[in-house]
């Protein structure tokens, strides 16, 4: 028979206790390292030996690819905005709309 993976309240509280501290530590050397400047180091890219055959080719297609990516996230945010406005529009008019039937009603009384 396999042992249940019940626990007693009494650990799981005190293993949420020692998580929190453990964060609680882990954000306090955080800001000191900020503090000190001796943060972990970003890894840097080795990036492309200029031995390597056809360089220039796979650079110039990796450049294209960065822009056309770009590209396609600017068209993406235009269409977000436009349809955005769109909507908006719609929803000032139906508004508009009712303010006026409402208006009409209170005109008839």
């Amino acid at each position: 028979k396999r042992q249940s993976k019940r626990q007693t309240l009494k650990d799981k509280y005190k293993i949420q206790k020692k998580v929190t501290q453990h964060h609680r530590k882990q954000r306090r050397e955080a800001r000191k390292a900020a503090r000190n400047g001796t943060g972990p180091k970003p890894k840097k890219d080795p990036g492309l030996p200029n031995l390597m055959p056809f360089k220039e080719q796979f650079l110039r297609k990796a450049l294209e690819e960065n822009e056309r990516e770009k590209e396609h996230e600017r068209e993406r945010v235009k269409r977000l905005h436009e349809l955005r406005r769109e909507r908006d529009e719609e929803a000032m008019e139906d508004s508009f709309e009712d303010g006026a039937a409402e208006g009409d009603k209170k005109r008839k009384r």
